[in-house]
């Protein structure tokens, strides 16, 4: 059973629990009130037992990833669909561009959610730069890799690389355009 800890030149409490390699780890819950660190211990020794049987799967990590986070901050992890990331987005760089070069963007996008189908409805965390290029250059009809091609890839990347959660599987790289 994980347990806590509390070093003396601390204020924040550690788990103590037994990791997937089966040796004992501790790892600061950064929450000074005992009992919510209890709960992050217990979600820590949990998700390393399943890890070591072979079932802790990215959907479960992401779960309990979310459920520490909420315990700590008394708020939901927020995981955005592709969909609603490139909405926002597009709110975001409406105001930064001229009328004409948001016209083409919005279009773009439209297009790509278009071609995406219900893999819009995904979360975020499931989108990769990399992935992107690679099926548009080999899956898309000419006329999106054309406007896909003269789309501002760099500023969208950067854009995306804020919102990946942190320990993502995927590695986020610049992309180059298929063009």
């Amino acid at each position: 059973m994980a347990y806590l800890r509390r070093f003396k030149d601390s204020r924040y409490w550690f788990a103590c629990f037994k990791g997937v390699n089966g040796k004992r780890l501790q790892r600061s819950t950064k929450e000074t009130d005992r009992r919510l660190a209890q709960k992050i211990a217990d979600r820590y020794e949990g998700t390393a037992a399943q890890a070591s049987l072979g079932f802790l799967v990215e959907r479960q990590a992401r779960k309990v990833i979310g459920e520490i986070y909420e315990i700590s901050t008394r708020e939901k992890l927020r995981s955005d669909s592709v969909r609603d990331f490139f909405t926002r987005w597009l709110e975001r760089v409406n105001v930064e561009l001229n009328h004409k070069t948001f016209k083409r963007y919005e279009g773009v996008t439209a297009e790509f959610l278009n071609w995406l189908g219900p893999r819009a409805s995904l979360s975020i965390a499931h989108l990769s730069s990399a992935l992107i290029l690679s099926d548009i250059a080999t899956t898309s009809p000419a006329s999106i890799r054309l406007r896909v091609s003269t789309f501002p890839w760099r500023r969208f990347s950067l854009h995306l690389e804020e919102r990946l959660t942190i320990g993502s599987s995927m590695s986020m790289k610049r992309p180059v355009s298929p063009g």
